[in-house]
């Protein structure tokens, strides 16, 4: 039977939840993902230990350093959000990671605002589009990634100030992938009354794969500083503990539960279907 705690396909150690769950359905008595900065947290049920000469700041545990994902067959399952995110609000300012593996090609929606009033989708060419409208409806923001065509890990960085075309940011894999065709000086409607992942809200052009979404509505990051990027994802290629927010901030969404459980601060999602956990990724 497969191990509940080591990933043979990626040959790592497994993600085994916050609360160190996973494996078994109930949380351990000791479960300790080693931050270097609280090496003594315990996210069992058995209670902190104390540290002594800490902090440890090179300590690193493997919970700590790979991120999960969530899996969607791309037939009628995905996240929606039959509300505003908590604490949402219109911007000039958006950044995030998405960590995405694709089973298919074509038209897929990764992130859906609205009807389209921010969007993250592959097109039918399989360019990766970031689209961002304001509050009239007007198309501000229209940038894209080159074609993402295969069934590998890609991760994709992202950070957009519209007040400014200097800080604008596109990076897939490590590398400035940024095709503009409109970035206009103008507020965002980010502020809507359904959200989705993995489809648009009305359920259409879903998703079939892996995917992680990280998502930080009113900042910005300097993508375009390796020591920013590798505050994200290490020199391995792996994704970093984003839970410990690297801009400082909490990010609005962080989505990586099949459950729909939103680890940002924008409150959860409720499952479409049946998505499942998609393991660690690979980076």
């Amino acid at each position: 039977m497969p191990n509940p705690f080591y990933d043979t396909a990626t040959n790592k150690p497994k993600f085994l939840g916050i609360d160190g769950s996973l494996p078994t359905g109930s949380p351990p008595l000791v479960y300790l993902p080693m931050r270097g900065s609280d090496a003594g947290n315990n996210p069992g049920t058995g209670g902190d230990f104390t540290v002594n000469s800490g902090p440890y700041t090179g300590a690193r545990g493997p919970a700590e350093a790979w991120l999960n994902a969530v899996e969607y067959s791309g037939s009628g399952q995905y996240f929606l959000r039959g509300g505003d995110l908590t604490g949402n609000a219109d911007s000039k300012n958006v950044c995030g990671m998405i960590a995405v593996k694709r089973d298919t090609t074509g038209a897929e929606t990764l992130w859906d605002s609205g009807a389209g009033q921010f969007r993250i989708a592959f097109d039918a060419s399989n360019y990766l589009v970031f689209t961002g409208k304001d509050a009239g409806g007007n198309t501000d923001l229209s940038v894209r990634t080159s074609a993402i065509a295969d069934t590998n890990w890609h991760i994709i960085l992202f950070s957009f100030g519209m007040a400014s075309t200097s800080t604008r940011f596109l990076y897939v894999d490590n590398t400035s992938d940024l095709t503009v065709t409109t970035y206009n000086d103008d507020t965002l409607d980010f502020t809507a009354t359904e959200h989705a992942i993995a489809a648009t809200t009305a359920g259409a052009t879903l998703f079939n794969g892996k995917l992680a979404i990280w998502l930080g509505i009113g900042q910005t990051v300097d993508f375009s500083q390796e020591a920013n990027r590798l505050a994200w994802v290490d020199a391995f290629g792996f994704p970093v503990d984003l839970a410990e927010s690297p801009t400082g901030t909490a990010p609005i969404v962080f989505a990586t539960d099949p459950t729909g459980d939103n680890a940002g601060s924008g409150g959860a999602f409720t499952p479409t279907g049946t998505p499942t956990d998609g393991g660690s990724v690979k980076g």
